[in-house]
């Protein structure tokens, strides 16, 4: 599955809460588009659609430490580390 890095497909669909119907209808539109291929890997299409979109999303992302700064966001960072290397040992093991 081309959506995520290395993840299981499961565990893509689960965190982002679809049924597997639900998912699997969703990756036969992406086919139908065009972003996908048969073996469900982005097409060249698929790939700058994505590319786009993370790029937008990291600007979005962007503006609170932006507001922050440096100093406030590397202290966020500080506080929340524990709690998300929690979480993430929690979904990866």
């Amino acid at each position: 599955m081309a959506l995520g890095k290395g993840l299981p497909e499961d565990l893509m669909r689960d965190t982002r809460g679809y049924s597997v119907e639900e998912w699997e209808k969703t990756k036969q539109t992406l086919r139908d588009k065009g972003l996908f291929d048969a073996d469900n890997a982005f097409t060249d299409a698929g790939a700058r659609q994505r590319e786009g979109i993370e790029a937008q999303t990291d600007i979005a992302a962007a503006a609170p430490y932006d507001h922050l700064g440096d100093d406030r966001t590397n202290r966020l960072v500080e506080l929340t580390r524990p709690w998300a290397r929690s979480i993430s040992k929690q979904i990866f093991g």
